[in-house]
């Protein structure tokens, strides 16, 4: 028994398969929609890296504040940052192999 495929289902599948052969970068420039899935997942995505944007905002907010008061005063050389601040900063150092 043989199948007949419809004009249809030829065009969309030769289209599906021009699709799938192209690079990632290329895919994103055609205009395809994505599926709700996906767009549901960016907005997820987008709204993550938001918050750890403006997290990282007010943290350099708050070092940009301790330079700007220590080069006021330079014979202080103390600065206090909060404890958060502080623990992120070890953090880092550590990661990097500086001395804490």
């Amino acid at each position: 028994m043989k199948i007949r495929i419809h004009k249809y289902e030829q065009k969309r599948r030769a289209e599906e398969a021009w699709y799938q052969s192209l690079s990632p970068f290329k895919r994103f420039f055609t205009g395809r929609a994505p599926s709700h899935h996906q767009a549901v997942e960016h907005l997820v995505n987008v709204k993550e890296r938001y918050i750890k944007i403006e997290s990282i905002k007010q943290k350099v907010a708050i070092i940009n504040e301790a330079i700007r008061l220590m080069e006021a005063d330079p014979e202080k050389r103390e600065i206090i940052l909060p404890p958060t601040i502080i623990e992120e900063i070890k953090a880092w150092r550590k990661v990097e192999g500086l001395p804490i």
